[in-house]
């Protein structure tokens, strides 16, 4: 199983731009319901907090990293100068990566989930 993850957070973009790449809760069905409409995507998640937004997805084969950022941009809302400021992370640093934001560790305040 491939894993990949982007995505903008406090420490990468500014406040103006994480609001408005911001996903509302209400979003979620249909955006998760647009990124598997991409057929070699098997699986995806979202999290959009108000210091960060990040797309995990299980792709059949890796995507190239301009594919992502493309992908991140339309799903987001927002111009390629800002998708450049994305990070990225596969397999296991993608895997290690959420576990550090679920439990608090990858946060603006330490324990902030």
């Amino acid at each position: 199983m491939n894993l990949e993850m982007i995505g903008i957070n406090h420490q990468t973009s500014e406040l103006e731009i994480r609001e408005k790449a911001a996903i509302e809760p209400e979003k979620f069905p249909e955006t998760y319901k647009n990124i598997l409409k991409i057929s070699e995507i098997d699986g995806a998640t979202i999290v959009s907090t108000c210091n960060r937004v990040e797309i995990y997805i299980s792709p059949q084969i890796h995507f190239p990293e301009e594919k992502l950022r493309e992908l991140f941009g339309n799903i987001c809302d927002i111009p390629p100068e800002e998708t450049a400021k994305a990070y990225i992370y596969r397999d296991d640093k993608a895997a290690r990566h959420l576990f550090e934001v679920a439990s608090g560790l990858n946060s603006r305040m330490i324990g902030e989930v």
